[in-house]
């Protein structure tokens, strides 16, 4: 396939596939161009002990090389070479790379799954080490990455990360659709921020006053991954869908029905949905006086006098 086809088709796809989808399609792509045997995908941040995996995307690789990847990350000394480049591409000969005796796990691991060749085409933020990479791996030491397929990768592999951007974005575009309008944000499976909105950044200011990083702030994170996808606080509502090892975060200025107690939130779906006070005693099993109680202090903590009213207060708590 000619290049100029490659990315068009590789724009294409980022439209046309699922989000779930479209890494191993846009990899697929990229072996017309540059043959590998398996790749990683994904984003992280380095420490002194080396880099630390959030969020990566495994093609031909199992599951565990994630666990495995943790034990010998200080002995990657490919990795290190990478790290004083803001964007680059380069190929690496691992048994070459990996020489010496200190690094004899990190050789194991390579050898166990192969990764004897490698092309890692990264973008790494200086000042806070946060790291964007493409890794192309071929299993045969012998099988060496020329320098027309670094050259090739160069080319290609930023384009693979502005097409999986729009991909995230569509998609993001498409949950937005779905529900009530409201800014969103896409971040990692570390709670690194990858795309935000002006006024979500804005709307979690309005909370965290002090907040302006790179990741999200630790109480909001925490809250996300442990209370069902939730955040409720003082001032906003965050909630999430995860894709893979991404999530979609959609924000919301805090309103008057967020101060409903779980019964009145669901006899107020009930309400709106037009159910009288005996349906919904019968559903909920409790007394049709209960009911009418709730109903009346759901009236008066939304100032609301009707259905339309209790309806339209509950789509802006969506």
């Amino acid at each position: 396939m000619e290049l100029s086809q490659l990315l068009l088709a590789l724009y294409s796809a980022s439209r046309e596939t699922l989000s779930g989808e479209f890494q191993d399609k846009a990899l697929n792509l990229l072996k017309s161009a540059v043959s590998f045997d398996s790749a990683i995908w994904g984003t992280g941040r380095y420490s002194p002990d080396g880099l630390d995996w959030n969020s990566v995307h495994l093609h031909n690789e199992p599951r565990e090389i994630i666990s495995e990847h943790e034990h010998v990350k200080h002995q990657d000394t490919i990795s290190f070479a990478v790290r004083p480049h803001r964007a680059t591409t380069m190929a690496f000969h691992s048994p070459t790379m990996l020489r010496g005796r200190d690094r004899s796990a990190i050789r194991d691991y390579v050898a166990r799954f192969g990764h004897q060749n490698a092309i890692i085409s990264s973008e790494i933020n200086q000042d806070t080490g946060y790291a964007y990479w493409v890794s192309l791996y071929r299993a045969n030491a012998d099988n060496q990455y020329t320098e027309r397929d670094r050259q090739l990768a160069a080319i290609i592999c930023p384009h693979l990360r502005e097409a999986l951007r729009i991909n995230r974005v569509l998609h993001m575009e498409r949950l937005r659709s779905m529900q009530v309008d409201g800014p969103m944000a896409i971040v990692d499976a570390k709670g690194a921020l990858y795309h935000t909105e002006a006024a979500f950044t804005a709307l979690l200011q309005n909370e965290w006053p002090a907040w302006n990083e790179s990741a999200l702030p630790q109480e909001l994170w925490y809250a996300l991954t442990t209370d069902g996808g939730c955040y409720a606080g003082k001032a906003i509502v965050v909630r999430c869908v995860c894709v893979t090892d991404m999530m979609f975060l959609k924000a919301r200025r805090r309103n008057a029905a967020d101060a409903l107690s779980p019964r009145e939130q669901a006899v107020a779906r009930y309400l709106a949905r037009g159910l009288s006070h005996k349906e919904i005693a019968r559903v909920l099993g409790t007394a049709p006086q209960t009911v009418r109680n709730q109903t009346q202090a759901i009236h008066d903590k939304l100032a609301v006098h009707n259905a339309a009213e209790l309806i339209a207060q509950l789509n802006l708590a969506a």
